[in-house]
């Protein structure tokens, strides 16, 4: 009995210092530490559960009245808690964890119900056409997200609070139990390290296989939404560029057709211009050559008149009072075409005028379209500039998804590891099984059993909800941005079809020019036949001096029968120049209605810059409220951190506890 009592006495200081040391690493760890303490108390307790419990209480009874300290506990816990036993301490506790992990499983889905609500919402605003409705109703739910995620911290912190004093309880009962242990303790003890090991290894295993196939769903799912992004954007992308393109070749035919068009227009004009000169060039010739021909009869007439009989003098003063009215006749006739033609050269002066404004004009409208078409190109060059960078960013994301290959791959090698490891301490645990089966261990094993299973049950839905609050976060970003991505793409489209509009309106103009009314005039004709007849019969007066009074009187009835035609001619001209009078009146009220209409787009295009300016303004509340949604974004991310720190600091105290 001596060496047993000298073994049991070595093996309780050996153990007493290694839970010393364990206490030193968890003090220097802090506050940030998980619940794994809380189970090796458990342990602890349960396992200290000897069949000498009055020594073991006056020993609590002696260190509690020794240290009386105030403690949160109180709150919690009755005021005679410290005399009652481990069993009856556990389950006073109990049912306030269950409470505890009750209130926060109803706040976590009352957190996804709001979030389900939120995001059904905005589905359904994102079909109207205010943004500033959507603005404040964003405000509304980050404004709950902040108060619903400080009482989730304050809720947080009450339970840290509470779970550092029962720990610190947890701790005094163990320092009281630890000197009244003895070698079925110490081994008990061991085994159940490595259970709780086992269980650790298991239920890392299990998160790893849950957190690895959310982390390849998620994966999957973000690339093919990436994909998909990035298929619509470049197919809108290549249709906007036809159109560009199509636009540019259809202003490019337009110009080419008014340049054409002018310089038919121009040609048209001058060969009538000098048509007409030359036509008034040989009337006039004409007209005179006839007025000295009179002169010359005249002159004969005279000298004929004094050297003749005296009835003979009447006849020839009878025709030459003829002669002389038909001269002045034909003065007259000379003064009014040359009246009219320069009423004509005036009318053509006037019209060389307009079609040189046209001309004006239509190169103004080109500069317009060349600008057009420099804006098209500056845009195509923008495009192109966009296409490079989605090309960036998709090399980026396939870079970041080799990434999280690689970190799948070494975190299944770690997984690999772990399930060695879980195989070795299986072994190990099988063996100290077998060994501890007829022992006082098969008494007080289904009390830990379930004490442990109880703890990581809390553990295990505390943590699924935070990974699932933090999914459900993520999902309602990623959907905030597809739907904020509204698009300043239609203005664009919009002012290429002004300026379109702009065009076919300047080249409706100058098809109103062209079909300018023109009417080649007849009287050339009539005044080159009439002087081949005068020249023949002026030939024939010479030789034959008998027959000249009634050649005369052929003559006068052909003048008669050419002033008839200069009428119908002169007539013929007055209907062309009330027309063109009408064409006139027309292109001045199509002018008055082009200025009535630039003025109208101009007052279009300071509606679009105050739309513009609007939307600039909408956008940049988008952009503060997506700040802000960031920011929530990086206080989840923040917790997720913490959370992994203390999963650390549990897998390093458990392998320190090795």
């Amino acid at each position: 009995m001596s060496s047993t009592t000298k073994k049991l006495s070595i093996e309780e200081r050996l153990s007493l210092a290694a839970k010393a040391k364990s206490k030193r690493k968890i003090k220097k760890v802090g506050s940030s530490t998980s619940p794994p303490p809380l189970d090796e108390s458990s342990t602890t307790i349960e396992g200290g559960l000897a069949p000498d419990e009055k020594q073991t209480d006056d020993k609590v009874n002696d260190a509690e009245d020794a240290t009386k300290e105030p403690s949160p506990l109180s709150r919690i816990l009755p005021s005679d808690y410290q005399e009652l036993s481990k069993e009856a301490l556990l389950g006073v506790l109990g049912p306030i964890f269950t409470q505890h992990t009750e209130q926060i499983s109803q706040l976590s889905s009352q957190v996804e119900y709001l979030r389900d609500r939120n995001s059904k919402e905005a589905q359904i605003q994102a079909n109207d056409a205010s943004l500033l409705r959507l603005l404040k109703e964003k405000d509304d739910k980050i404004k709950l997200l902040l108060q619903e995620g400080e009482k989730l911290s304050k809720l947080e912190l009450q339970h840290s609070n509470i779970i550092k004093s029962l720990r610190s309880s947890v701790k005094d009962l163990e320092f009281v139990l630890e000197s009244h242990k003895g070698e079925l303790k110490d081994r008990a003890n061991e085994c159940e390290k490595v259970y709780k090991e086992i269980e650790d290894l298991r239920t890392k295993n299990e998160q790893s296989k849950s957190s690895l196939e959310k982390a390849e769903k998620e994966k999957n799912e973000a690339l093919k939404k990436y994909e998909d992004i990035l298929s619509g954007e470049l197919q809108s992308l290549t249709e906007k560029l036809h159109q560009v393109e199509e636009e540019r070749d259809t202003l490019k035919t337009q110009l080419q057709r008014t340049k054409d068009a002018n310089e038919t227009n121009q040609l048209k004009t001058s060969m009538q211009y000098d048509a007409l000169k030359v036509t008034s060039q040989e009337e006039i010739t004409r007209l005179e050559t006839s007025l000295e021909q009179l002169r010359i009869e005249l002159d004969k007439h005279s000298s004929r008149d004094s050297n003749g009989d005296s009835a003979s003098s009447e006849e020839h003063k009878h025709s030459d009072t003829v002669s002389l009215v038909q001269y002045k006749l034909l003065e007259e006739q000379l003064k009014n075409s040359k009246e009219n033609w320069s009423a004509i050269e005036y009318s053509l002066n006037n019209r060389l005028a307009e079609l040189q404004a046209s001309l004006k004009d239509l190169e103004g409208s080109r500069t317009v379209v060349e600008k057009n078409n420099e804006e098209v190109l500056r845009e195509n060059q923008s495009l192109q500039t966009k296409i490079e960078i989605l090309e960036d960013e998709k090399s980026a994301a396939n870079k970041e998804v080799e990434n999280l290959h690689q970190e799948i791959s070494t975190i299944k090698s770690s997984l690999k590891e772990c399930q060695r490891e879980f195989d070795l301490l299986n072994e190990k645990y099988e063996v100290q099984k077998s060994q501890l089966e007829n022992t006082i261990f098969t008494e007080h094993a289904p009390h830990r059993i379930r004490s442990d299973t109880t703890l990581s049950d809390t553990v295990k839905p505390d943590v699924s909800q935070s990974f699932e609050d933090i999914d459900d976060i993520s999902k309602w970003d990623l959907q905030n941005n597809n739907s904020i991505g509204n698009s300043v793409l239609d203005i664009h489209d919009e002012e290429l079809d002004d300026a379109s509009y702009d065009l076919h309106k300047e080249s409706n103009e100058s098809v109103d020019l062209d079909s300018f009314p023109r009417k080649d005039s007849l009287t050339s004709l009539n005044f080159v036949s009439s002087q081949q007849i005068t020249t023949t019969k002026s030939h024939q007066n010479n030789h034959m001096n008998a027959q000249m009074i009634s050649k005369l009187g052929g003559e006068v009835r052909r003048l008669e029968t050419e002033l008839s035609a200069l009428q119908e001619s002169y007539e013929r001209l007055q209907k062309e120049k009330l027309k063109a009078n009408d064409n006139m009146i027309k292109l001045m009220e199509e002018n008055d209605l082009s200025h009535k209409l630039e003025r109208e787009r101009d007052e279009l295009a300071s509606q679009v810059e105050g739309l513009e300016q609007k939307l600039n303004a909408s956008l940049q509340l988008l952009g503060e409220k997506s700040e802000r949604v960031e920011e929530l974004q990086n206080d989840v991310d923040d917790l997720k951190e913490m959370l992994q720190m203390q999963f650390q600091q549990i897998v390093e105290l458990q392998e320190k506890t090795r």
